[in-house]
C-alpha cells in the first residue's frame, strides 16, 4: 500500500483531516526529492572517480614509484581530513561514505606498497594487516556498512594466516576428525561466541558492530542448518575428515565451550532464542555420533533439526508480536514440510494431496484450539460472577 493510499484510508477512518494529509504528503515529496538528489550526487562522484582511475591506469607504468606513493598518501590525507570535517555534521551520510572510502583506500595503499617494493605473500596477510589498521574506524562509524565488510575479512584472513603455523594446522587436523560434523559445529560455535562477546562489550558503545555480528551469525547458522539437511554434503564431510572414533578430549572441550556460550547468551544477554538454538544444535550433533551410515535416520535427524530450530524461533517471534516475521518463518516451516513429503513420497501429485490433507488437519486443529480457548475464557468469566 502506497503512502497516498494509507493517507486516504486514514482520512476516511477519521484519524487525520485534509490539512494533516496535505502536510504529510508535502513532507514525503520533499524527502523523495532529497533521495533523488543524493542518488545523483553519488552517481556524479562515482563517475568522476572512475574517470580519475581510468586516467591513472592508462599512464600507470609511466609514473615513477615515488610519485605513486606520494599521490597515494596525499589522497589518504585529504580523505582523512574530509572525514574529520564531515564527522561534525549530525547524521551525515557524507561522513559514512568518506569513512568507507578511506578504509578501501588503506587496502589499495597496502597493495600499492606491495607492488612498488615487490612484496610477495602466499596467504591473506595483507587483508589481516588492513583489518588491524582499519579496526579503529569501527568505533567512529554509525552505519553497518563498514562492520559488515570488516568482520568476515578479518576472521577469514586470521584463520588463513594461522593455517601457516604448524601448531594450528595440527590442531585443526585433529579437531576436524575428532567427531562427526566437527567443522560445521566449530563454525557455528565461533559465530555464536563472538556475537555474545560483541553484544556484551559493544552494545552500548557501537551497536552497528553488534548488528554486523548478528547478521553473520544468521548467515553461518542458516548455512549450517542447510548443510545438515543435505545428506550428500554430510557424507562428503564424513569422507574428508573420516572420524573413526570420537576424540573425547576435543569433544568434551567443544561441549564445555558450547554450554558456556549458551549460558552467557541466556543469562548475560537475556537471549533465550540463541541459547535454545545452541542447545538444539549441541543435542543434534551429540546424537549424530550414534546414527552411523543409515540414510533414513540421517534424513529424520535433519528434519527434526530444522523443524526444532524453526519451531523455537516461531514461538519467540510470535511472543514478541512480530507477526510479519512469524508469517515468514511459518512459510519456511511449510516449505520444509513440502520437502519432507518429497523425500518420503517422491511424487509431486501425491505430495500435493498429502499437503492439502495436512493443511486441512492444521486448520481443524487451529479451530479446535480457538474453541477451547474461548470456552476457557467463558468459564473464567462465569467463575468471576
Amino acid at each position: 500500500m502506497s503512502v497516498l493510499q494509507k493517507l486516504e484510508s486514514w482520512q476516511k477512518a477519521g484519524l487525520i483531516d485534509a490539512r494533516q494529509k496535505q502536510i504529510i504528503m508535502d513532507y514525503e515529496n520533499s524527502q523523495s526529492s532529497h533521495k533523488l538528489s543524493r542518488i545523483v550526487y553519488f552517481l556524479a562522484c562515482f563517475t568522476i572517480g572512475l574517470g580519475i582511475i581510468s586516467i591513472i591506469a592508462a599512464n600507470w607504468d609511466a609514473l615513477p614509484s615515488g610519485l605513486k606513493i606520494l599521490c597515494d598518501f596525499i589522497l589518504l590525507s585529504l580523505t582523512a581530513l574530509a572525514a574529520f570535517k564531515f564527522e561534525k555534521l549530525p547524521h551525515s551520510n557524507k561522513f559514512e561514505g568518506t569513512l568507507l572510502f578511506f578504509a578501501m583506500l588503506i587496502l589499495g595503499s597496502i597493495g600499492l606498497i606491495a607492488q612498488v617494493f615487490n612484496l610477495q605473500s602466499d596467504n591473506l596477510s595483507a587483508i589481516l594487516l588492513w583489518s588491524v589498521l582499519t579496526a579503529p574506524l569501527l568505533v567512529q562509524t554509525k552505519k553497518i556498512a563498514l562492520p559488515i565488510v570488516w568482520l568476515p575479512m578479518f576472521f577469514v584472513s586470521l584463520v588463513d594466516c594461522l593455517a601457516d603455523w604448524s601448531v594450528f594446522e595440527n590442531w585443526w587436523r585433529n579437531f576436524s576428525s575428532a567427531f562427526l560434523l566437527a567443522p560445521m559445529s566449530f563454525a557455528t560455535l565461533i559465530a555464536c561466541f563472538f556475537f555474545v562477546i560483541f553484544k556484551y562489550a559493544f552494545n552500548e558503545r557501537n551497536h552497528q558492530l553488534v548488528s554486523a555480528a548478528k547478521f553473520w551469525l544468521i548467515v553461518v547458522w542458516t548455512y549450517s542448518i542447510l548443510s545438515a539437511n543435505n545428506p550428500y554434503l554430510v557424507n562428503i564431510l564424513s569422507y574428508i575428515h573420516k572420524p573413526t572414533e570420537v576424540n573425547y578430549l576435543y569433544a568434551g572441550l567443544t561441549s564445555v565451550f558450547f554450554l558456556i556460550t549458551a549460558f552467557a547468551a541466556f543469562k548475560v544477554l537475556s537471549s533465550p532464542l540463541l541459547a535454545q538454538n545452541m542447545g538444539i544444535m549441541f543435542l543434534m550433533v551429540f546424537l549424530y555420533q550414534f546414527i552411523g551410515q543409515n540414510s533414513i535416520i540421517r534424513e529424520l535427524w535433519s528434519i527434526v533439526l530444522t523443524l526444532s530450530v524453526l519451531g523455537v524461533t516461531l514461538w519467540h517471534v510470535n511472543k514478541s508480536q512480530n507477526y510479519k516475521l512469524a508469517d515468514f518463518i511459518s512459510a519456511l516451516i511449510a516449505l520444509r514440510i513440502f520437502g519432507i513429503y518429497l523425500q518420503v513420497i517422491g511424487d509431486l501429485s501425491m505430495t500435493g494431496i498429502g499437503l492439502i490433507a495436512s493443511g486441512i488437519i492444521l486448520l481443524l486443529l487451529i479451530k479446535l484450539w480457538y474453541k477451547l480457548k474461548q470456552n476457557r475464557g467463558l468459564k473464567g468469566n462465569d467463575d468471576e460472577k
